[in-house]
């Protein structure tokens, strides 16, 4: 093959490639902030429209923006239980294109998500105790337990959080696709607005044994209260010696993100 039949053909792959580009490949960069990696495929409709489906599956720690593990107070060795979050996220986008060609420029994208989230994490919750009570504690626990004036003592009880949340939600983002060197893609969605559906699920334990859920139940629901934007929608209930919680919430919900990626 000479010289001049080379160079022809990859001239033609080259054109081939600038013209029939359809699909693209991208990875989230904002999700790794959380330990996530979630990737993305773009395909090409028409002109103005294309599809996008999303994957994300992460196992890490929780955030400590949601949940500073160093606040809950160090009782009872609460740093064994382990800080985890795990699970995946997922959905589809159907993407309006308005720029001078396909896949590229202004878009809109209105969007369907389902996410599944397991986590586990050391939470402290406020007791009350009699001095029969207190008597079954080791020596370590009464040592952190404060007495009041009616003789009844109380203790900062460390737990454990079991929990499951489901997030199924729709929303419309906006955004710019840039293709530089006709292959390198830069996706900027700095917009996105949508509402969604939490089922969240919740399990309490602790191992110091002379609790009486029953009796816990009032503080957990008292604390659980202060929380804001959720803790007045959540049903509590003592199962034997476990605390169980549930709360279906809707919500708002932000949405943005910074994709990079190929086009072929």
């Amino acid at each position: 093959m000479n010289k001049k039949v080379l160079v022809i053909l990859i001239s033609v792959l080259i054109t081939t490639i600038s013209f029939a580009q359809k699909n693209i490949v991208k990875v989230n960069a904002i999700p790794f902030a959380w330990g996530e990696f979630r990737f993305g495929y773009e395909r090409s409709l028409t002109d103005k429209l294309s599809i996008q489906g999303n994957v994300g599956v992460f196992y890490d720690q929780i955030p400590s923006f949601i949940h500073d593990i160093e606040a809950v107070e160090n009782y009872f060795n609460t740093y064994n239980v382990k800080n985890s979050l795990s699970g995946f996220s997922s959905s589809i986008d159907l993407r309006i294109h308005f720029g001078s060609a396909p896949l590229k420029g202004f878009y809109l994208a209105p969007y369907l998500k389902y996410h599944s989230y397991d986590f586990r994490t050391p939470a402290s919750f406020d007791y009350q105790l009699n001095v029969f009570e207190l008597a079954e504690l080791t020596t370590e626990q009464q040592a952190v337990a404060h007495q009041f004036s009616d003789g009844n003592y109380d203790i900062e009880i460390t737990g454990t959080l079991d929990g499951t949340v489901t997030q199924l939600g729709v929303g419309l983002g906006i955004g710019w696709q840039f293709i530089l060197g006709k292959v390198f893609v830069v996706d900027f969605n700095p917009i996105g607005f949508g509402i969604e559906l939490d089922q969240v699920e919740i399990d309490l334990t602790t191992d110091v044994n002379s609790v009486d859920y029953e009796r816990w139940l009032p503080y957990v629901q008292e604390e659980v209260k202060n929380i804001d934007y959720f803790g007045d929608k959540v049903e509590i209930s003592a199962k034997g010696n476990v605390i169980h919680m549930s709360a279906p919430l809707i919500l708002p919900t932000y949405r943005g993100s910074i994709s990079i990626g190929f086009a072929f």
